[in-house]
């Protein structure tokens, strides 16, 4: 098991909102780096305020299990994006991203934070992690994974990312990842052992290669397996 080694900044705090008042001092640790006081005052908090985000995010600050941490961290976003850590949150998911090599995603990561957290003092800790990297590291993860192959309109290789026993199903995903700016889509049929299955495929890809790694990008991004298919 290896441990999550912390980075410790301080965040903007003054437009997001702290759960409850009697947080503010171990706050005041949080924002003085005196992590071994916070971490003495973590039972504490599991005892008096074990539903607060604050608590979730102190303990996930020291959960020595990498992805363990990470599942922490966006759950906490998730459920409370106008808390006073939640731009600390999504920080530390960008380092980790950063450190594992998931560049695409990290700067996903890092749009969101520019949009949803314009004010944060982390913007531009964040940001130095990009300066040394490649240009075309850093395209956004939507061009990569769901828009048209520019080298062949026609492309005849998709990604296959869902295969449903009712057509509606396949329509229901279709309409919310387009919502996110994916396309395009075609729908398909196959019969396996006398069932007829509805087939979503998504992109238009020239080589098999290029529809591998659009499919990498959408899997991490999307976490929806898929197949390449040859049209």
């Amino acid at each position: 098991m290896k441990i999550f080694c912390l980075l410790l900044y301080s965040a903007s705090l003054s437009s997001q909102i702290l759960s409850d008042g009697k947080l503010r001092p171990v706050v005041r640790l949080y924002e003085r780096h005196n992590m071994d006081s916070l971490k003495m005052q973590l039972p504490s908090l599991e005892k008096d305020f074990p539903k607060n985000p604050e608590t979730q995010f102190f303990r996930t600050l020291f959960e020595v299990d990498g992805e363990a941490a990470k599942k922490s961290y966006e759950s906490f976003l998730k459920a409370f994006p106008n808390n006073i850590f939640a731009d600390a949150a999504l920080f530390r998911l960008i380092q980790m991203d950063v450190a594992k090599g998931r560049y695409q995603q990290a700067h996903g990561r890092f749009i969101e934070l520019q949009k949803n957290y314009a004010q944060s003092q982390l913007l531009r800790k964040a940001a130095v992690w990009f300066d040394s990297l490649p240009k075309d590291t850093l395209t956004p993860v939507i061009d990569i994974s769901a828009k048209i192959d520019s080298s062949a309109s026609k492309g005849k290789y998709r990604l296959q990312i869902g295969a449903f026993s009712e057509l509606r199903n396949a329509q229901e995903l279709k309409s919310k990842l387009e919502k996110k700016g994916y396309g395009p889509f075609e729908f398909s049929e196959k019969t396996v052992d006398s069932k007829k299955l509805s087939l979503l495929w998504l992109g238009q890809y020239s080589t098999k290669e290029t529809a591998n790694k659009a499919g990498e990008v959408f899997k991490e991004k999307e976490k929806i397996n898929f197949s390449v298919v040859e049209k």
